[in-house]
């Protein structure tokens, strides 16, 4: 399955008309941790999962290139995204460091090259599906610019805002997939796996982030919940020591030292199990729905709940 996308995708960028610096760079940023080119099969990629989820949600008729072709745009709209989001975060992910303007550029492009994949290549009675797009897009934008603002200097900084936010920022593309796609499943049913897939992988994201040199959570005071849950623990506990040190950051160079004894700290509060536990109930409510509304397609099941896992 992953093959057929690269193919696909190669096929796409070398008859795209795009500038081959671009072909390249773009190839290059696939091959990265979680993309669909990436060494390591056990990666969770965006176009093996809409796929799958296409197959899922259509009839039999719908050809298997179709599917393929909605599945490569899918995995160049979500790196598009990605790009933005590194941008914004001021983070540094990319094995091949990229400037701001070049980054933005090929965002911006392949951004295009994906609605021109997946608009024609959707179910052709979702007359709406430009407007589905748009819609999704619209909402995880607005959830990015909410997302940018909250910080753990903001009184809003708490559980409820950071799921609400997790809702409009990071489901919303979770929502796309599965809205694009015909079922005989009531639509809130899947908009509600959606939810529970994007709350789980984002929870695991969070995770991973606090302890990850390359991410800028703890830089920025990014009120993701496993910081969130630290804060509040150490506000009740230790007098704020937490937030403090974290203001420091800020302040001066940072110690590799002095972040290691702030993620010792967050990680003993418990913090990080609370997250862990969360994202597994959700992950495991989410395949609990899948699995009683799509009994009789058990292998695209499997396939979906492998990548969730």
């Amino acid at each position: 399955m992953r093959t057929t996308i690269q193919l696909i995708i190669k096929d796409i960028l070398l008859t795209s008309g795009l500038e081959y610096d671009i072909q390249k760079l773009t190839l290059q940023l696939l091959h990265q941790s979680g993309k669909i080119f990436s060494q390591n099969k056990k990666d969770f990629t965006w176009g093996e999962f809409s796929y799958y989820v296409f197959s899922l949600l259509t009839e039999t008729e719908v050809s298997h290139t179709t599917k393929m072709k909605q599945a490569a745009g899918i995995e160049l709209l979500m790196l598009a995204t990605d790009l933005f989001d590194d941008i914004i975060d001021h983070d540094n992910c990319l094995d091949t460091p990229i400037a701001k303007p070049q980054s933005l550029m090929i965002g911006n492009l392949l951004l295009v090259e994906a609605l021109h994949l997946l608009m024609p290549n959707t179910a052709s009675f979702k007359t709406d599906r430009f407007a589905i797009i748009h819609h999704y897009l619209r909402t995880a934008g607005n959830g990015q610019w909410l997302d940018f603002h909250l910080t753990m200097e903001h009184p809003a900084a708490t559980e409820e805002q950071y799921f609400h936010i997790v809702q409009q920022k990071s489901c919303s593309f979770l929502q796309l997939i599965f809205e694009l796609h015909s079922s005989t499943v009531p639509s809130p049913i899947l908009q509600e796996i959606a939810i529970y897939i994007g709350y789980g992988a984002q929870l695991q994201n969070d995770i991973r982030d606090i302890f990850a040199n390359h991410k800028s959570d703890l830089l920025h005071q990014k009120a993701t919940l496993p910081l969130i849950k630290a804060v509040q623990h150490s506000n009740t506990y230790d007098h704020g020591w937490l937030l403090k040190q974290l203001q420091l950051i800020r302040s001066q160079d940072v110690a590799t030292k002095h972040l290691t004894t702030i993620r010792e700290y967050i990680y003993q509060t418990g913090a990080i199990d609370y997250c862990s536990i969360l994202a597994k109930y959700y992950t495991k409510k989410a395949k609990s729905l899948l699995q009683h509304y799509f009994n009789d397609k058990s292998p695209y099941i499997k396939q979906i709940i492998h990548l969730i896992d």
